[in-house]
């Protein structure tokens, strides 16, 4: 019940901030939360989390549009950008509406892709793992990460390509102390749990 009640107090407060500062975001906005109107993205996530067997089945670290658009408006236009861990997609619907970037969203829940498919035609939606992604093509790369294991952590900083990740709750940097990631900046946003540190890093190598 209480995730049912702080996701819908969420969407309200982001529905004003949208109408407000991004009008052209409205409908598709409309959209995702009436997608989500009946069982909310929180729940989608811990059903799939239960099914998969997981040990903590509260992994849904939702990014509010807001903090998205306050940590990338500064950015110029990538070539490609992911959204790795994209959920319900709605960051990357924002990038390709708003910003007009050329945007994907790569997450393991089928629900998550099946809905974002459906809401948006244009952005790219893949159902994957992320060790399964080709990285190739992004020079920009959002992961909220809180729930990755140190493990999961290690095996994606393998494979990540050159360019820039902007990280929640960790820096890769920490991890691998190689020089294959340079922390460019540290910055604190707002998120439903409250203020976290969110790194911003070059990758320098494959």
């Amino acid at each position: 019940m209480f995730l049912f009640i702080w996701s819908r107090l969420s969407a309200a407060y982001e529905t004003l901030w949208v109408i407000f500062h991004t009008p052209q975001f409205v409908r598709c906005n409309w959209a995702h939360y009436s997608a989500y109107f009946f069982k909310s993205p929180y729940q989608v996530a811990k059903s799939d989390a239960i099914q998969r067997g997981e040990r903590e089945i509260y992994q849904y670290g939702v990014t509010p549009i807001f903090t998205f658009a306050s940590l990338f408006k500064e950015f110029s236009p990538p070539r490609a950008f992911l959204d790795l861990g994209c959920g319900s997609g709605k960051l990357v619907c924002f990038a390709d509406r708003v910003w007009g970037w050329d945007a994907t969203g790569v997450d393991h829940n089928a629900l998550f892709i099946q809905k974002a498919k459906k809401m948006a035609a244009r952005p790219h939606f893949i159902c994957a793992d992320f060790l399964e992604v080709d990285y190739s093509r992004y020079d920009l790369i959002y992961l909220n990460g809180l729930c990755l294991s140190d493990r999961e952590i290690l095996l994606l900083g393998e494979r990540l390509e050159p360019g820039v990740i902007v990280t929640v709750g960790f820096a890769f940097s920490e991890y691998f102390p190689d020089g294959k990631f340079k922390l460019q900046k540290k910055v604190s946003r707002w998120y439903p749990w409250g203020k976290s540190d969110v790194y911003i890093e070059e990758i320098l190598r494959s």
